[in-house]
This record gives structure tokens, sequence and C-alpha cells, in this order.
């Protein structure tokens, strides 16, 4: 045993380690590619500017005029050759690569600066990594950031939760929970944009790279500020109570930050420092488990403004509000589908939708609270048009096996909305 291990350790050192310089060669691996080496040649005519810089002064230094210049000039940066015939080998595309990868890193930065002053949560600014993960992943992008994007859509099993009953509270607390995440996390990759901005034309290989990205990050701040402010116009509580936490998280990490510098000057004693940072903790703490305070629609309400909801008896309209579900939508989800035989009512209570036109190529009407929409399929039988969400909205819904039952219950209910269509349909020309 100990001659075949003795023997192993002798011939890796002797062979492998022997031939390990020239199979590098061989393959290449003994050079940086072409971006890194023009980087690192950069540096050098930095170093090279600086040196010559201080040359004059240490040759006028009483102290030095016996050295030897040339030596000197031979074993320091000085010998260096002026980098140009690097930076001419060097190709485009691996200089733009190795360029939106530092812009990324920065990016990275940004977030954990943001989280360490208060102004991101935990939750936003693991997704806002993640996000700038992936962007490194193969050919390095910029923009656009779909992972971003998917937080302002609503997951299919979110939207499966909320048609069940027993979870349809929970999903709907959910939903607030991810539109909050979505909007911290718009709000921290707008600040890092603004950021990285100020690095495009100084790192930037050539003009038409610096360009590029420049159109990048301006697609990626229209995009996140269209989300904003949607959300702002939908859910502005959301946000009041968003930026409530932002701000306190600020001035939290500001007072634990001067605890701290007074014990590093000695005007706190350790002890009352660390009695004075946990009461800061405790409020840290309270303040990651405080709830938003964002008041939920009343179904019923809702339902009682509707003209042939109120036509309705009394009992009747009681029991239509116990089948309604309040559900939250992202931007661009599909509400109605065209030709679609399943009944489907409801009313807007947040946020705005669109109605294609019957060809479903265009946008038709733009409809806000207080809309009512399906009623066509109660009395046609199918959807004739097709609705989807223009902004992140909040509905009261009537659908499905509830809107079935209502129908076979109460037979005047039928008769009530195409009654209501027609008035509808006989006062829009006199409007206009």
């Amino acid at each position: 045993v100990l001659f075949l291990c003795a023997g192993i350790v002798v011939l890796t050192i002797l062979i492998n380690g022997m031939t390990m310089p020239m199979l590098f060669r061989r393959l290449g691996l003994d050079q940086l590619p072409a971006s890194k080496q023009a980087t690192i040649d950069k540096a050098r005519v930095s170093i090279r500017e600086e040196l010559e810089k201080m040359l004059p002064g240490l040759k006028g230094n009483q102290f030095l005029q016996m050295a030897d210049w040339d030596h000197i000039r031979n074993n320091t940066e000085l010998s260096a050759l002026p980098p140009d015939s690097a930076l001419e080998e060097a190709q485009d595309r691996d200089f733009e690569t190795a360029y939106r990868r530092r812009l990324l890193e920065a990016e990275r930065k940004s977030y954990w600066g943001q989280y360490q002053q208060g102004l991101l949560s935990g939750v936003a600014v693991q997704k806002l990594v993640d996000a700038v993960e992936h962007a490194l992943d193969g050919d390095p992008h910029v923009g656009p950031r779909l992972d971003l994007y998917e937080l302002w859509r609503t997951p299919a099993w979110l939207a499966w939760a909320l048609h069940s009953g027993l979870l349809r509270n929970l999903a709907i607390s959910y939903s607030f929970d991810r539109l909050a995440l979505g909007y911290d996390a718009a709000r921290g990759f707008i600040i890092a944009q603004d950021e990285i901005s100020r690095y495009v034309d100084q790192l930037a290989p050539s003009e038409a790279a610096a360009m590029r990205v420049r159109s990048e990050i301006l697609q990626n701040k229209r995009d996140t500020f269209l989300r904003v402010e949607e959300l702002r116009a939908s859910f502005p509580e959301i946000l009041a109570g968003l930026e409530t936490q932002a701000a306190t998280r600020v001035l939290l990490n500001r007072e634990r930050a001067v605890i701290q510098r007074l014990v590093g000057a000695g005007v706190l004693d350790k002890p009352e420092a660390e009695r004075l940072v946990e009461e800061v903790e405790h409020k840290m703490k309270a303040l990651r488990n405080l709830p938003l305070d964002v008041p939920q629609v009343d179904a019923r309400e809702m339902l009682s403004r509707v003209e042939w909801v109120a036509a309705l008896p009394h009992g009747a309209s009681e029991k239509l509000a116990k089948l309604a579900e309040v559900r939250i939508h992202a931007r661009d989800e599909e509400l109605l589908q065209a030709g679609r035989s399943q009944p489907a009512v409801f009313i807007i209570s947040r946020g705005s939708v669109e109605v294609m036109s019957a060809a479903g190529d265009a946008v038709e009407e733009v409809l806000g609270a207080g809309a009512v929409l399906g009623e066509d399929s109660v009395t046609e039988g199918t959807h004739v048009r097709t609705v989807r969400s223009h902004t992140p909205i909040e509905a009261v819904w009537l659908r499905g096996n509830g809107l079935k039952t209502a129908l076979s219950q109460y037979p005047q209910l039928q008769k009530l909305i195409r009654q209501s269509q027609r008035i509808e349909q006989r006062s829009t020309p006199d409007e206009a």
C-alpha cells in the first residue's frame, strides 16, 4: 500500500505536474479572454500614467540623486508597452459581454445597498438578486427582465385558489401581499437602473454598446413605471402602506447606525448600547410582521348598486350576495373569453378593463370602477366580447355554478338583466 501510494504521488508530480503547462498552452487556457485582457491593459495604462506623473518629482528628490533610473524603469510598470495591439485584437462581442456583466454586478450591489438602508424588504431584495443571476446566465442582458414581470402576473395556482371556497380569503390576502411585493421590487429596480446609468458611458467599450444599453435601461424604466402608476391608481392604500414602512425602516436603520457610532466615540457604554439596539431590533421585527391595512370590498354593497340585483326581492339579493367572490387580477389577464358559454358576471371595484372588438383585434372600450360585465353570457348564452384587465383590478364575481344556481332559483333574474341591457342600449345614443 505504501509503495503504491508513493508511486501514484511521484508519478502525479512528475508526469501530470510537468505536462500540465504544455497542455494548458495547447488548449489556450493559459491566456485570458480578450475582453478581460483588455480590461487589465486599460488598468496598466492608468498605472503607467500615474507612475510617469510621479517620476519627475522622484528624480528631483535630493535623497534619490544616485538612483539608477534605467534599472527602476525596467523593474516597474514604466517598462510596459502601450496595450493598443491587445485592444485591437479583442472582439467587440467579448467586450460587450464583459461590459454588461460589470453593469449587472453593479446593479446587484445596488440592491444590497438599498436593503442595508431599509429601502427594500428581504423578500424583494432576494427576488431582485435572483433576477440579476438569471440575467447573468448565458449571454448577459440588461433588459428586458421577464423574471420581474412575472411578479405582476397572477400565477395559475393563485387563480385556482381564488375559485376555492375554503382558500378564497387566504388567496385574496396573498394577492394583496403579491401586489405589495411587486411594487417593492419595482421601486428598487428603478433605483438600481438609475444607479447603473451613471456607469454606462464610463465603462462602455464603444458608443454603439453604450447606446444599446441605454435603450434597454430606458425600456426597463418605462415598463416598470407603467406598472407602478397602474398600481398607484388602482390600489393607493397599498402604496401608502409600503412607503410608510420603507420610511420607517430607513429611520430605524439610521437610529441603529447612530447608536453604533456613539459606542465607537465612547459616549455610550456597550451594555447601554446593546439595550438601545435591542429596542430598535424589536421595532424592526414588529414592522416586518405588520400586515398591510387594505380595506376589503363589500360584495353585498357592490351588488346593491347593480340595477337588476336591486330589483330582486330582498331574500334573492341576499342569497346572490352570498354567492359573490372577490378576486384580484393582474394587468393583461383575460377575464372573459368571447364564445365561451359558461355564465360569468363581474363588477369592477378597483382598476380598469379593456373590452375587445368582436373580431378581437382592437380595443373597443375601456371601463373602470362600477362597470358590470359578462351580462351577455346570461342573456345570449355566450360571451360576445373578450375582456382583459388594463390595470391591476379588484372585482366581485358571480360565476360558474353559483350563477347557474341563482338563474334556476330566480327565473326573473334573466329577464331583469335583459331589460337592464335594453335600457343601457337606448340611453347610450342620447348620452353621446
